[in-house]
């Protein structure tokens, strides 16, 4: 046999082990975000695209001595979610900056509950109290952490804010039936009374036409429209003392102080939980007071472990993924987070500080 049939055949074998390869792993791959996990996925996932660089680089070898007329580019094309590459969510987050919130009206220290950011990057920050922190207002910020404004709310006791569709605030108040509507520079347009009378530690979330309500003393989430009445309540005796909530298209999510979070569909049907009510823990899996929780663009949830000084990111199946910061980046107890329109997590902190980090790619 000559060199050159030699050449050619040896080209012939390498080309089919390559393309079997990526056969192989594109079934893997499928099989993965069918049946795995999202820490799983994301595990594979560097493997996978060293594993498809090295192949690319011999395809180019192997073409200049036998085309065999295999479309390479769509076999190494691996789905690895079923909307969006896992490149997109990245490995650790960044840290870019951190700003004092703490105004000089400010007679206390700071007690940062709510939080919500504009396509701007300007930040609104309710400054709430309890027994030993905090002023009672709620203050504008750019996205240098520059203060804008600050409005005193008197003897009220403010708790969250949301943007509403109309392209105003909405301001929960501690033992109020009612909730503030205030415009972006700071000035209130009116008052909405609420399905949920006198609550404490009263949070909401929002969604277009859609308002999420809890309070710590109810055992009760209630889906609202926006106008505050109730389309739905979600009652369940796991329920200690429900505390923050989020929602998107898809989830709803809620944090119970008493060591939980709890993911709904938008219709309420339960769909995970996350801790173990009533028992506090450090862990994957584990809580300990939980405060604020957020969703991000690919239904991955967010929670501020609030006593063990981390921010936990799961799966909407309620699996733990990894810790996305520890008590190395926080230095302090997490309480609200919100995650800006390019893909920054903020963290509000128990020290006055408001930390960002950059969390994705946006593209």
């Amino acid at each position: 046999m000559s060199s050159e049939n030699e050449k050619i055949l040896a080209a012939k074998d390498e080309a089919e082990r390559s393309l079997a390869t990526l056969k192989s792993t594109k079934d893997i791959g499928n099989r993965l975000i069918e049946y795995g996990n999202d820490a799983e996925v994301l595990l594979v996932h560097q493997q996978v695209m060293e594993s498809t660089k090295q192949l690319t680089a011999q395809k180019q070898s192997v073409k200049s001595t036998l085309h065999l007329g295999v479309d390479y580019e769509s076999t190494v094309n691996i789905r690895l979610t079923k909307n969006q590459t896992m490149d997109s969510l990245m490995v650790m987050p960044e840290y870019l900056m951190s700003f004092d919130a703490k105004t000089k009206m400010d007679k206390n220290h700071c007690f940062f509950t709510g939080i919500t950011c504009l396509p701007s990057g300007d930040m609104f920050i309710i400054d709430s109290s309890n027994f030993l922190h905090g002023n009672n207002n709620l203050k504008m910020f750019d996205s240098k952490g520059v203060l804008k404004w600050n409005l005193p709310m008197g003897d009220q006791v403010p708790y969250n804010v949301a943007v509403t569709a109309d392209n105003n605030l909405m301001v929960t108040k501690g033992d109020s039936s009612k909730v503030d509507i205030i415009d972006f520079r700071g000035k209130k347009v009116k008052s909405i009374a609420s399905c949920v009378s006198r609550c404490e530690s009263p949070s909401l979330a929002m969604k277009g036409d859609t308002v999420i309500l809890t309070g710590s003393n109810k055992a009760c989430v209630y889906i609202c429209n926006k106008n505050l009445q109730a389309r739905k309540i979600i009652c369940s005796q796991q329920f200690k003392s429900p505390h923050y909530a989020a929602l998107n298209h898809n989830y709803i999510i809620v944090s119970d102080y008493a060591h939980c979070v709890f993911i709904y569909s938008r219709s309420g049907d339960l769909l995970a939980t996350y801790g173990t009510p009533g028992t506090p823990g450090d862990g994957p899996g584990k809580l300990n007071r939980p405060y604020g929780v957020c969703i991000d663009k690919y239904d991955k949830i967010l929670i501020a472990d609030h006593q063990n000084k981390k921010v936990h990111l799961i799966s909407p199946r309620g699996e733990f993924v990894k810790f996305v910061l520890t008590k190395d980046e926080l230095e302090n107890c997490p309480l609200a987070l919100a995650i800006t329109p390019e893909g920054h997590l903020v963290v509000t902190m128990t020290n006055s500080l408001v930390k960002m980090f950059k969390y994705m790619a946006i593209f």
